[in-house]
């Protein structure tokens, strides 16, 4: 059966099996994941289809799980924690108790627990999505509760799933229907917006059938030229660095902007941004990272020691369709350097039977310690722009502001030496082997990390600080090599005898 509108009439009849204090919640929940590369438009990465019923759920207090028997009752000397296990769970056919201290618990009202046999797609909108072999997944938990009683009034209370932990959720009925990166178009054609209808057993009498209507609503997707240009998208990105990263200067306050949150977003949807870490920091299409409980970690608020417990977090913005964000700099370090913006639309009333959805928009971005960060950070505040322009010479001591960023010296301090390391000698050694290594000398330069386009370094030597030539690769007396990691130039003699004094510099050249 496919319908294409369909009256609430048994949404309403769901509703009013609820009572005030009951816990019932039901989605079909729209996943999908764009990322964007530079100025491009975002490519689809994954969604996800995820129809979930939770009906009826627990609250516990903050003490652990006690897999333990109850006789006697373990005493937690915690805040709140002191008057031990008072229920014991069981979930679907395990026979394992697990005990708990809990506050309260709410059964099942509407959904009829552990049949998962008389679920299925009863409607939908949509002829490409599947009606056939959507295997239903069932959890069932079951809770005697109160067995500290003196009464002996222990009560038992059945539940659709396993209950809460913060915002996550075990459902006890649960479809998901998975996209890849070239599913876009099919994932289009089998969700669509309008009514999802699902056959659910009923409580108490499961052979009946219950109706619950599940909407799809429109919201913001990646941006397209066409048939309609429009969509998400971020705007005025920072500059693309040769492996696929936006830059943006670790010194200056970082300008996230973006368009397209407008037509598709409701005023109850929430908003949030994030910095993803990456599974491999290099890799602008590396996978994120995730602990443990697969929870997502983020790199700004930082992660704790143990980020199993503390994973980090997102910020949620004030409004659903604001368009920036400025992050202030010091957040992230040159040993922290890359990380994914993430951009998170939200759709999720909570309670109740709702439309719910996701929107993830995400760039690869690195922090870098670019030119404009590195002149606010060396002058003092209200310096007029001219005066840290890239040809000027502020401190007068014949090199220019560019000159001296690319050396690393200080454009406010005249003459204000780089970092380096005077010639020192390493000894001869033995190895294991017999085999001896002459000695040599060696000194090593700092060199400017993520050199601009165009600009190359080069090593030049002198033996009175006014003659100085390049230091070849085929130079009889002296090796360079260019350490990109640190980023460092080490500098080392082929022999353990020095025939005369020897100075070293590097010489930047910029053919612009």
């Amino acid at each position: 059966m496919n319908l294409k509108t369909l009256s609430f009439t048994t949404l309403t009849l769901a509703a009013a099996l609820l009572p005030a204090d009951a816990y019932f919640r039901a989605g079909f929940k729209i996943d999908k994941e764009y990322r964007q590369f530079g100025s491009e438009p975002p490519t689809f990465r994954s969604g996800e289809g995820f129809m979930y019923i939770v009906d009826g759920t627990f609250t516990q207090t903050g003490c652990a799980l006690n897999d333990i028997s109850p006789n006697p009752f373990p005493i937690d000397t915690q805040l709140g924690c002191n008057i031990g296990s008072n229920a014991v769970r069981f979930i679907g056919s395990s026979l394992v108790p697990q005990f708990f201290e809990l506050v309260g618990v709410e059964a099942a009202t509407v959904i009829e627990p552990g049949r998962h046999d008389l679920v299925s797609l009863y409607a939908r909108p949509s002829y490409e999505f599947p009606v056939n072999g959507l295997n239903i997944a069932s959890r069932t938990t079951v809770i005697f509760y109160n067995l500290q009683s003196t009464t002996g009034d222990v009560k038992e209370y059945r539940l659709a799933g396993t209950g809460l932990r913060g915002n996550t959720f075990d459902p006890g009925y649960a479809f998901r229907r998975l996209y890849g990166p070239t599913d876009r178009s099919r994932m289009e054609r089998e969700i669509t917006n309008g009514i999802y209808q699902f056959r659910v057993p009923s409580l108490g009498r499961p052979e009946r059938p219950l109706y619950l209507n599940f909407p799809v609503t429109p919201t913001v997707e990646g941006y397209v030229e066409g048939p309609i240009r429009g969509g998400f998208r971020f705007i005025n990105v920072g500059p693309m660095n040769t492996t696929g990263f936006a830059q943006y200067d670790i010194n200056l306050i970082a300008q996230f902007r973006w368009e397209g949150l407008t037509s598709g977003v409701s005023s109850g949807d929430r908003l949030y941004i994030g910095f993803r870490r990456l599974d491999t920091a290099l890799d602008p299409d590396s996978t994120l990272m995730v602990n443990g409980r697969g929870e997502p970690v983020f790199d700004f608020p930082p992660p704790g020691a143990d980020i199993n417990l503390f994973p980090g977090t997102r910020i949620r913005l004030d409004s659903p369709v604001q368009s920036f964000y400025n992050l202030p700099p010091g957040f992230f370090t040159p040993a922290r350097s890359t990380t994914m913006l993430e951009l998170t639309l939200e759709r999720d009333p909570g309670v109740g039977l709702s439309s719910v959805s996701t929107r993830r928009f995400q760039l690869p971005i690195r922090f870098v310690a670019g030119f404009p960060g590195a002149m606010a950070a060396a002058f003092p505040k209200d310096t007029p722009a001219a005066l840290m322009d890239k040809n000027a010479d502020p401190d007068g001591d014949g090199v220019s502001n560019w000159l001296e960023w690319l050396s690393g010296t200080d454009p406010y301090t005249a003459n204000a030496p780089a970092a380096l390391s005077q010639l020192a000698y390493v000894p001869a050694s033995t190895r294991r082997s017999g085999q001896t290594i002459p000695g040599y000398w060696h000194m090593s330069i700092d060199r400017r990390a993520n050199l601009p386009a165009g600009v190359t370094v080069t090593v030049e030597s002198s033996t009175d600080l006014e003659t100085w030539a390049p230091v070849s690769e085929n130079d009889p007396h002296w090796i360079v090599e260019d350490i990109n990691e640190e980023p460092r130039i080490r500098i080392l003699s082929r022999t353990p005898e020095l025939t005369d004094k020897r100075y070293f510099r590097v010489k930047y050249n910029d053919p612009g």
